[in-house]
């Protein structure tokens, strides 16, 4: 169950959110005594936006998801007949900036050869931008541009000229798997 995003929220609803029954006490909650707080749960305790009360506070639980887990980010470029880059950027759940990352040269991850590219927390804001500055090779070549999610399947899907800038972007959930693809054959 995840905590609702906003209203009021009881301390039974946090009680059950860490599993447990009888009395729940919010300092000890906060502090990890029935569980450490998921950094996996883009909102949380202690999180993004939540500083004010440092987790002592009923609001600073809103959307807080317990069980929840990262989402890892592939990426997969084939450069043949073009330059096909591919840049992936992330928001905290809130639309504060995290950080942005490129992939180029063929392969899975990132230009080291690393296959994940990023992990993404539930909640977190992403976008992939296909390129259309091409640097070398034929931009009138069709390339395949598309992000899937194993949950939800694609989130976007095209076959169009490399030069035609694409953006695709999504809110990440627990536990999903984002393949990010740019193949020019």
């Amino acid at each position: 169950m995840t905590l609702p995003n906003g209203g009021q929220i009881a301390a039974s609803q946090i009680n059950a959110e860490f599993g447990r029954g009888g009395q729940m006490g919010m300092f000890e909650a906060r502090n990890g005594y029935y569980g450490a707080i998921n950094d996996a749960s883009g909102p949380r305790p202690g999180g993004p936006s939540r500083n004010t009360n440092s987790g002592y506070a009923y609001s600073d639980w809103w959307g807080y998801q317990h069980n929840a887990s990262y989402s890892p980010i592939y990426l997969y470029i084939i450069e043949n007949s073009a330059d096909a880059d591919v840049r992936v950027r992330r928001y905290w759940f809130n639309g504060d900036w995290v950080g942005e990352w490129w992939g180029w040269a063929t392969g899975w991850g990132d230009s080291r050869g690393n296959g994940v590219y990023t992990y993404a927390r539930v909640g977190d804001q992403c976008n992939a931008w296909f390129d259309a500055n091409v640097d070398w090779g034929n931009g009138w070549s069709n390339c395949y541009k598309n992000v899937y999610s194993n949950y939800r399947g694609y989130l976007g899907y095209y076959y169009e000229p490399q030069f035609v800038g694409r953006e695709i972007s999504w809110t990440t959930i627990s536990g999903e798997t984002i393949s990010v693809d740019n193949s020019c054959y």
